[in-house]
This record gives structure tokens, C-alpha cells and sequence, in this order.
């Protein structure tokens, strides 16, 4: 999946796996981000609730 974000490496704290700066574009990318995760947590949760399978391989339907 893309993102369809850009930043510069140096600015990538990978540890936190967010942006490091505090400009209002970080910090609106780090907000897309955490709904980005929220979603995707919200998604896994629903598949097991469903008793769903899940693998890499697995088909996404959105």
C-alpha cells in the first residue's frame, strides 16, 4: 500500500516511525499516519473478531 507522502530521510525518525520536525506539514503527516495505523488495527481487529485467516497473502477488499 502507498501512503502517497513524501519527507526527506533526515527528517524520519525510525525508531517512532514518525516525522521528527514540528512544521504544521509533519505534523499533518504524522496525523496521517496515526489514522492510517488506526485503520489498519481497526481492520485486523474486525478479521479476528470474524474468525478471518490472516496472512501477507491475504486479499484486502476496501
Amino acid at each position: 500500500m502507498i501512503l502517497k507522502r513524501r519527507i526527506q530521510t533526515n527528517e524520519w525518525d525510525s525508531n517512532k516511525h514518525r516525522v521528527k520536525t514540528s512544521s504544521i506539514h509533519t505534523k499533518s503527516t504524522n496525523q496521517y499516519l496515526d489514522e492510517f495505523y488506526s485503520g489498519l488495527f481497526h481492520s485486523f481487529q474486525q478479521l479476528c473478531i470474524e474468525g478471518k485467516h490472516i496472512t501477507s497473502h491475504s486479499e484486502l477488499t476496501l
